[in-house]
């Protein structure tokens, strides 16, 4: 029974990890409003690409070299 089990408690041990990371490395900075950090791992911010991920743009638009 252990052994049937297992697969299932991969994603819920995996889960509940990035949940503790996210509160406690993000929570706070997300609270207070932001931060660098949030700044920087921002992609989209009112519909338009951040300016450090502007190499993503031909991409987000479907458009091929």
């Amino acid at each position: 029974m252990a052994v049937g089990n297992l697969p299932n408690e991969l994603p819920r041990d995996a889960s509940r990890y990035f949940g503790e990371q996210l509160i406690k490395f993000v929570l706070e900075d997300l609270a207070e409003g932001g931060s660098e950090i949030i700044d920087r791992a921002t992609i989209i911010l009112n519909g338009k690409l951040s300016a450090q991920f502007e190499y993503l743009r031909e991409y987000a638009e479907g458009e091929e070299e």
